[in-house]
């Protein structure tokens, strides 16, 4: 479903959250009634919240973690944990014996153990100097699985410049934000936003490196995750207590 812009009209500052909250929370920090959000949301073609957003970004750890564990961890319930594992056909955490194999001292790969099954092998190659196939023959001993790695979308062809008045930015959608942007060639940042909303384009984001293992927070030491990251400990920390 596509955004119907012919009736949007101008921008909200709550659009960016819309499908981010029940329409009955966001309508009580907007101030206005579940229905104009509910309107507004389907205007855009948004499909409505559900608890499996509040999942989905722990989904690597459904079946590692307990029910229990997980609901603690992302605020869903631990009945709505269950049904979330159940429907994707995954089991339970199983209580086995904890494995008495250890690496010998010294291996490269023994300080990441722990992060085999929660980060894909090439990362902890990376991250330990070691040739994949080392990290592979560790997960074998040990019967650990590690998840796939991340394959990055292609990246979209770039936008050209459209000539004329208040436009003639659009290829740098993607590339700086939208204040940067207004600032840059002068024209009044609600006009830049919804330009780029009419494009259909996302906010600009910027990601660390470090984000991406944001949540192995409390998994991991804090040494591990910033071997993994190439960052620094103490960055690490930081970004631990920003988040706490």
């Amino acid at each position: 479903m596509t955004a119907k812009w012919k009736y949007i009209g101008a921008a909200k500052w709550y659009d960016c959250k819309l499908g981010k909250y029940y329409d009955q929370e966001l309508a009580r920090l907007a101030g206005t009634t579940p229905g104009r959000i509910k309107r507004r949301r389907e205007l855009f073609g948004i499909p409505p919240y559900s608890i499996n957003q509040a999942i989905e970004p722990y989904a690597h750890l459904v079946g590692l973690l307990s029910d229990r564990a997980l609901s603690e961890k992302c605020g869903a319930s631990v009945t709505s944990i269950r049904m979330y594992r159940e429907e994707r056909g995954i089991e339970p955490r199983a209580k086995v014996p904890h494995r008495q194999q250890r690496l010998p001292l010294g291996h490269p790969v023994r300080p990441f153990k722990d992060a085999l099954r929660l980060v894909p092998a090439e990362d902890v190659a990376i991250a330990a100097n070691v040739p994949l196939q080392d990290v592979l023959d560790v997960c074998a001993i040990f019967g650990i699985k590690p998840p796939k790695a991340d394959i990055q979308p292609p990246e979209s062809a770039p936008l050209e410049d459209v000539a004329g008045p208040l436009i003639g930015y659009e290829s740098l959608f993607g590339k700086i934000s939208s204040a940067k942007i207004s600032r840059a060639v002068g024209v009044p940042l609600g006009v830049i936003e919804q330009r780029r909303m009419s494009l259909g384009l996302p906010g600009h984001e910027r990601v660390s490196k470090a984000d991406r293992y944001k949540h192995l927070f409390g998994l991991l030491p804090n040494a591990v995750i910033a071997k993994l990251a190439g960052v620094s400990t103490a960055r690490i920390a930081d970004m631990r207590k920003a988040k706490s």
